[in-house]
């Protein structure tokens, strides 16, 4: 798909077509940190949902809690892991999209930066509570769990919140305390077909970090679990 869209750009380029042009190298650009956006955000859950699961299937838990480490210490550890890998993947693809913006002249904002950071607290986000729900859960089940609470249940939430009866407006704002807090607006598509005079950051900022919270708080719990179950090797 980038090397077909590569060729429109450069037969646009070639009949004179300006405007046309100008948004083909926009839209080439967003689809970019776009497909590697998904690849992160579904790497982070699939990853975290079998973070604990395949260390059991392989026994090689068996190595590493015989020694004096406390359970909440070796999920820490996972979960920096993961982390770790995640971050470098989308350092890599977030390069690509700079020397993609930068070499068909497409401004990189402020938003655009913003964007990336978001990518890479959510990388943060999606593992931890994916590795915190594996500790009490299958893996299948926890990864369907964080891609229910991640990407489905925001829509429910949104339309329930507009919904004119009361038991849909109960059921919208109790799981809109339960799931995440998502942005009010689209980061990826708004940095660079839209200049926003006055970006609410603050707002952006102040979601993050209830996200972080809120990932904290599920991996204290998956901890606390995991402290306490008793490991069944097969």
């Amino acid at each position: 798909m980038i090397v077909s869209e590569m060729a429109v750009v450069r037969l646009a380029n070639a009949a004179g077509e300006t405007a046309a042009s100008a948004q083909m190298r926009t839209s080439f650009v967003t689809t970019t940190l776009g497909i590697w956006h998904f690849a992160a955000d579904f790497l982070a859950i699939f990853l975290g949902a079998i973070g604990f699961s395949s260390e059991v299937a392989r026994k090689t838990i068996v190595h590493v809690l015989s020694r004096p480490v406390v359970r909440s210490t070796y999920l820490l550890g996972r979960w920096l892991g993961l982390i770790m890998f995640l971050w470098a993947f989308l350092a890599v693809g977030t390069g690509i999209a700079v020397v993609l913006a930068l070499s068909f002249d497409v401004g990189w904002s402020q938003m655009a930066s913003f964007t990336a950071l978001n990518m890479f607290v959510e990388a943060l986000f999606y593992s931890g509570v994916a590795l915190a729900m594996s500790t009490f859960m299958v893996p299948m089940l926890a990864g369907c769990c964080s891609y229910l609470f991640f990407m489905i249940l925001p829509h429910f939430i949104a339309e329930g919140l507009q919904d004119p009866r009361w038991i849909q407006k109960v059921l919208a704002y109790t799981l809109y305390y339960l799931t995440p807090a998502q942005m009010p607006a689209d980061l990826l598509g708004e940095s660079f077909s839209k200049q926003l005079l006055h970006p609410r950051y603050g707002l952006y900022f102040g979601i993050l970090t209830e996200n972080l919270l809120y990932a904290g708080a599920l991996f204290i719990l998956g901890s606390v679990i995991f402290s306490r179950k008793q490991l069944r090797l097969r």
